[in-house]
């Protein structure tokens, strides 16, 4: 006999035995360990849910559904909250720091942590979660991301991110070799060992000083001069071809921004974020010679 409920009404009794809602944790991964705890699977209880005349979509971000495991599990109305999407920023799922999940395997997005518990001193990043205690270079880089990057909208799948990770990897061996010491890895996990860089780099790469001093219309090469400067700054003394590649990867960048914004300036129409990646973290722009300012997307 199924009971007869609107809409509006989304409150299904309670689970036998709840189970606590990480903090970040989604929907699918609270939902498989509130079942698991019951001795049920997810499609067991939505079932139930369904047949006793409660509206569950089969969309696995509808409201309804987060409301429904909301009310099973007698959560707060924020938790689950991170299943919002927000079309300008790439956060992937990702497992859970297994100390702050007491031990349980959840997922969940993090948009204001990069990829390292400070509380835990534990990596979440790809690989294993190793400790990171020994390595204050790791707990230095994650307070700057959390500091500098997060207030700027960047995330850990940021295509700035992403970008700066490759680059990141690219450490002398000594200081390869001595991290993979000091974490006891197994393995050399080349995201893991660079993740100091590809903060330094991504933080470079999104100040407005900086910026303003390499995408101004100043002569190439004291705009080259300045790009050798922050990325010496930004890492550790590199071998020569190492330093090379990683300069014309940037320049390279820096160089397709420029030629967009000095092409739209010439036009007289708005730049393009979408083409220009650097251009929504150049706060003070433009600055030209001629003192004109082009409106944008971000009221610029």
């Amino acid at each position: 006999m199924t009971c007869d409920v609107s809409s509006s009404e989304l409150r299904p009794p309670p689970l036998p035995i709840r189970v606590r809602c990480y903090h970040g944790e989604g929907l699918m991964s609270y939902a498989r360990r509130a079942a698991e705890a019951n001795h049920v699977g997810i499609d067991d209880v939505e079932s139930a849910i369904r047949s006793q005349g409660y509206p569950l979509p089969l969309r696995r971000d509808a409201e309804e559904r987060l409301q429904i495991w909301r009310a099973l599990g007698e959560l707060h109305s924020t938790t689950l909250a991170e299943q919002d999407k927000d079309g300008e920023l790439q956060i992937p799922t990702r497992p859970l720091c297994a100390k702050c999940a007491a031990g349980q395997a959840a997922n969940g997005r993090l948009p204001t942590i990069g990829d390292v518990c400070l509380r835990h001193r534990r990596w979440l990043g790809y690989g294993d979660q190793a400790d990171i205690s020994r390595v204050p270079e790791f707990l230095a880089a994650e307070r700057t991301f959390r500091r500098v990057l997060v207030p700027k909208g960047i995330v850990v799948g940021s295509v700035v991110v992403m970008n700066c990770r490759g680059i990141g990897q690219c450490l002398p061996k000594d200081v390869a070799q001595s991290r993979i010491r000091q974490l006891q890895l197994s393995e050399s996990n080349t995201e893991m060992l660079g993740y100091p860089e590809t903060v330094a780099l991504a933080a470079m790469l999104t100040d407005t000083a900086f910026l303003d001093r390499v995408l101004s219309p100043a002569p190439p090469d004291e705009r080259r001069e300045h790009l050798d400067e922050a990325i010496h700054a930004a890492m550790h003394p590199l071998e020569l071809v190492e330093s090379w590649r990683i300069t014309n990867v940037l320049w390279s960048t820096l160089k397709r921004d420029y030629e967009h914004l000095t092409s739209t300036r010439l036009r007289g129409v708005a730049p393009e974020p979408a083409v220009a990646l650097l251009l929504p973290f150049w706060t003070s722009r433009p600055r030209w010679e001629d003192g004109r300012r082009i409106s944008g997307p971000q009221g610029a």
